[in-house]
């Protein structure tokens, strides 16, 4: 598996041969260089083709073992809608840092009204994280009748193809990002609507681990609001293995 500093270093070297247009004054050297030392992460692209049964996706139904029930809103019966599913099997391979475990799935859940995500309705009680080290056979579950009438409820599934990403934080021209994500994509890297392993920062200061978030607009829009979806944890949980412990964290979009 290929470390993260030569990852950066054979962006580096790529993007220091790509062509800016005459408008952009920075040099390709000079963007080249400043990717050093910026945050590695993970990051998926929806693929084409039908998901396979286990297989990371967006929406659809979820491929669950039979003993999980369906998650529901906090102290109440109401059915969540199913979001995404991840097979870390699938990210391993694309984690450079090691940080997630080798094999495993984790389901998200969460409410399917764009009225109440405008609302910040979404939160630890409206939403679900189910995570399973060894979950066993895996089959695609119905979708609960009290769903049936909401049109929010299904979302499109796509699969998700994933790949090692790097911050692009403080670049603000897209001649410039669009180049660095070519770049990218050219050694295998990824850099789509949902990201794993980024940073968060706690609205008291202290620097978390986004476990994963998702955005809303290229998922779902009417669900999210074009908002991003985030599950977060601190380092010591992810270190020890403990993803179940991920919150939700939702921000709004326009």
């Amino acid at each position: 598996m290929p470390d993260s500093n030569g990852f950066v270093q054979r962006l580096v070297d790529l993007v220091k041969n790509k062509k800016f247009a005459d408008y952009i004054k920075d040099s390709p050297e000079t963007v080249a260089e400043s990717l050093r030392g910026r945050h590695v992460f993970v990051s998926a692209e929806f693929g084409e083709g039908e998901p396979e049964p286990g297989q990371s996706k967006v929406g659809g139904k979820p491929d669950l073992p039979e003993k999980v029930a369906w998650p529901a809103e906090y102290d109440s019966e109401s059915p969540l809608a199913f979001i995404a599913q991840i097979n870390l099997a699938e990210v391993h391979p694309h984690d450079l840092v090691g940080r997630l475990p080798e094999k495993g799935m984790l389901w998200f859940f969460t409410i399917a009204d764009g009225d109440r995500a405008y609302g910040e309705g979404i939160d630890e009680a409206t939403s679900a994280l189910l995570y399973d080290a060894n979950p066993g056979p895996l089959s695609p579950r119905e979708i609960p009748a009290e769903l049936d009438e909401n049109e929010y409820a299904m979302i499109e599934e796509r699969a998700l193809e994933f790949g090692a990403a790097i911050s692009l934080s403080g670049y603000h021209d897209r001649g410039i990002t669009d180049r660095i994500v070519d770049a990218l994509r050219e050694i295998g890297g990824r850099y789509g609507p949902v990201h794993m392993l980024t940073k968060h920062h706690a609205e008291d200061g202290s620097e978390m681990v986004s476990l994963i978030d998702m955005n809303g607009y290229e998922i779902s829009s009417d669900v999210f609001i074009e908002g991003i979806l985030e599950f977060v944890l601190s380092d010591a949980d992810l270190a020890a293995g403990k993803l179940e412990l991920a919150s939700c964290k939702f921000t709004p979009g326009t």
